[in-house]
């Protein structure tokens, strides 16, 4: 009896084995599909009222831009698959009236579904950045190149997908490896992730769950 107990527990877990080495090789073949372009957008903070116990507050009136990518997940499954980490690598380059700048941030998503519909992702530029290194004047895209690395549960997905205008990228050059030029001012918090804006509550619907910065 011990032995059929040990034969069928060495069953169980060659089962269980194969079928999560099935599951990583699904995972492994999810494509990532971005739109074309990278919307920017300025936007003042919202104003949220309400009764108590909820707060009531007025956010500041200067303008926040906003970096938004639309993108779709695909997969050879049958069935539409459950990502856990669904991370974005941004970079952004740009030269101002003084000098270059180049920001990163990394927003990682938790549970992404590749059911093909369209998903957004989103970063923001604070207002006191544009004061400071565009003169307080309102900049666009023909101004920047971003790039974007997506990974899947850390491991990289496909190549960096570069989002800007061509002849500004001609511009502008392969911006990454400037990081270590004198003229070239490295913004840690020059990037801010949905969560980290006045913008947070809003739209949730839309936008996938962003993992806690504590766990990043």
């Amino acid at each position: 009896m011990k032995f059929k107990l040990i034969f069928v527990f060495l069953i169980l877990i060659s089962v269980l084995s194969y079928g999560q080495r099935g599951f990583n090789k699904a995972r492994l073949n999810v494509e990532i599909i971005f739109d074309k372009e990278c919307d920017f957008t300025y936007f003042i903070p919202p104003t949220y009222s309400g009764v108590k116990p909820l707060i009531s507050g007025r956010g500041d009136r200067t303008e926040w831009l906003q970096l938004l990518i639309k993108y779709k997940l695909t997969s050879k499954s049958k069935e539409p698959l459950w990502i856990d980490e669904l991370t974005f690598d941004w970079c952004i380059f740009s030269k101002t009236t003084k000098r270059y700048i180049l920001s990163k941030k990394t927003v990682t998503y938790l549970d992404v579904s590749t059911d093909k519909s369209v998903k957004y992702a989103a970063v923001y530029i604070r207002p006191q950045i544009i004061k400071r290194y565009f003169d307080g004047k309102e900049v666009d895209e023909d101004e920047f190149v971003v790039r974007i690395q997506p990974r899947i549960n850390g491991k990289k997905l496909g190549e960096p997908k570069i989002i800007t205008d061509k002849k500004n990228y001609s511009r502008l050059g392969a911006f990454w490896t400037y990081e270590q030029g004198p003229k070239v001012n490295v913004l840690p918090n020059g990037l801010l992730n949905k969560q980290q804006t006045p913008f947070a509550p809003i739209d949730t619907d839309i936008f996938q769950f962003i993992k806690p910065s504590k766990q990043e």
